[in-house]
């Protein structure tokens, strides 16, 4: 009698250790590939303005022309970073637009404004970079 309570007490425990560690599996959803580490070009930006936040254009030309932020590319996305919260971010150009959103921000802050080439890891959603070595064009 108590080996059949022992072993009905084995099955149990390791049926509940199966199907917690299945559920979990199941939970965490299926793997994402690495990341890809691609070199791009493109304009080291602010969220405000590529994202057309106070421009119709998504350039930096209707707020330099109202002279709100200032008088240059750079200027106007520093502006926008301190004092209209926008964020940095990287807007690659070709035949559509993209912006991504960056995950080491801080490393762009010098090159507000300006147009650069960037060696970077894009994210397995495709939306954010993290930027590995960047130089100006």
């Amino acid at each position: 009698m108590r080996s059949i309570r022992l072993l009905t007490l084995a099955i149990s425990i390791g049926l509940v250790t199966f199907y917690s560690s299945a559920a979990q599996k199941e939970n965490n959803g299926p793997q994402k590939p690495p990341a890809a580490t691609v070199t791009i070009t493109g304009e080291i930006s602010d969220s405000q303005c590529a994202y057309k936040v106070h421009s119709t254009s998504g350039s930096h030309d209707e707020m330099m022309r109202v002279n709100k932020s200032g008088n240059t590319p750079e200027t106007c996305t520093r502006f926008c970073v301190g004092k209209m919260g926008g964020i940095y971010v990287f807007v690659r150009y070709g035949k559509t637009e993209t912006i991504y959103h960056l995950d080491n921000e801080d490393t762009v802050a010098t090159y507000a404004g300006r147009k650069v080439k960037a060696r970077v890891n894009i994210s397995a959603d495709g939306k954010t970079l993290h930027i590995l070595a960047i130089s100006p064009l």
